[in-house]
């Protein structure tokens, strides 16, 4: 059984009846009882990015239908995180709207030299079906600082 004990985190439990229709489970170290839980709510990950994207200059409405959910939420989500990591927020500059044909353009802009440094995407797939990628030039190897950061979704 790969089931953790509430209480002391053995692994070691055995089944005990049902309650409400649920496997009970009883620790055979210190004999606590529990059923297995399901996180509720979303995941960290996705809080993380609504709070980056609301940092970033998008709108509350727009995060919340990139995610998939009410604005009330993400507010919440926003609003949680600044009381509680003011200090460690990056200062960043507002979001820019591009299209793939402004990019496009500003990669063939690129000389063959800067077109071998290395930059990162970074990219979610949301339950809302939307797709954030995040382009990062590498600080170390890039000399060129015109497209630090840009987001699409789809």
């Amino acid at each position: 059984m790969e089931l953790k004990c509430l209480r002391c985190g053995c692994e070691k439990a055995v089944k005990n009846g049902f309650i409400f229709g649920v496997q009970r489970y009883k620790c055979k170290k210190c004999g606590y009882q529990y059923t297995k839980t399901t996180p509720h709510g979303r995941s960290n990950h996705e809080k993380r990015a609504a709070v980056m994207l609301y940092a970033s200059g998008l709108s509350m409405s727009m995060i919340a239908r990139i995610i998939g959910v009410s604005v009330q939420t993400v507010s919440r989500w926003v609003r949680t995180f600044y009381t509680k990591k003011m200090e460690e927020i990056p200062q960043m500059k507002p979001m820019q709207r591009v299209t793939l044909k402004e990019v496009l353009e500003f990669f063939q802009t690129l000389t063959k030299e800067e077109l071998k440094h290395e930059i990162f995407v970074l990219s979610a797939q949301l339950p809302s079906g939307s797709d954030i990628r995040i382009l990062i030039d590498n600080p170390k190897k890039s000399k060129r600082k015109n497209k630090e950061q840009s987001v699409t979704t789809e």
